[in-house]
């Protein structure tokens, strides 16, 4: 009989090298494991930032807490605030934390049925508190605005120049509800009489100002 063919050599199976203690901690520094599959309605619910982180709160969002001195740069336009509505509302008005704004309009709101002959000084106040970033402040500062032209008998159109510009600008704010509040604001203001649609249609038509156009 034939001899038996000599046994098929077999290369042995190297050994998967262990890793270190090193590539360990490099692993886990570059968020090594397991990969996890991230549902991506989850991941851009958890990617959106409230209104609040948009717009960071100065003073901690712990509360207001009292009031700084007004800066003397900002004195001269203070002076007819203080000399109609007081030093203490002025204060609050010009504070840097969004709360003392705040209670600074709901003070301004709540003084406006004995001042009557302030129309220029309201409109001071809109024009300075509807440039507030915060929303809380901005939207606030809408209830000041339509409290004050309800009330108002005389024409505000003068009164109101500057605060409908700024209201214009903030149509086009990502935030949904400045955007809305906003619009149901000019509306409302053009359906006064002492008012009217020819006085909000101007800035609301103006052609806003291109600093990057497009050339073929």
């Amino acid at each position: 009989p034939d001899p038996a063919p000599p046994p098929a050599h077999r290369t042995p199976k190297k050994a998967s090298p262990k890793p270190s203690p090193q590539s360990d901690a490099r692993a886990d520094a570059m968020g090594g494991g397991p990969r996890q599959i991230v549902d991506p309605d989850n991941r851009a619910l958890n990617s959106r930032k409230t209104v609040f982180e948009e717009f960071p709160e100065e003073g901690g969002g712990q509360g207001g807490g009292p009031p700084e001195d007004i800066p003397t740069a900002l004195q001269a336009e203070a002076d007819p605030i203080i000399n109609d509505f007081g030093l203490d509302v002025a204060k609050l008005l010009f504070s840097k934390n969004w709360q003392n704004r705040d209670e600074g309009i709901a003070k301004t709101m709540k003084a406006l049925p004995a001042k009557a002959n302030s129309s220029r000084v309201v409109g001071g106040i809109l024009k300075r508190m509807l440039n507030d970033k915060n929303p809380t402040v901005y939207l606030s500062s809408l209830g000041l605005l339509r409290e004050y032209v309800d009330m108002s008998d005389a024409d505000i159109r003068g009164a109101l120049d500057k605060a409908l510009e700024v209201m214009v600008s903030k149509l086009g704010e990502s935030n949904t509800k400045v955007k809305t509040e906003t619009a149901t604001a000019l509306l409302h203001v053009a359906s006064l009489p002492q008012a009217g649609p020819s006085y909000v249609a101007p800035p609301v038509l103006k052609p806003p100002k291109q600093t990057n156009v497009w050339k073929p």
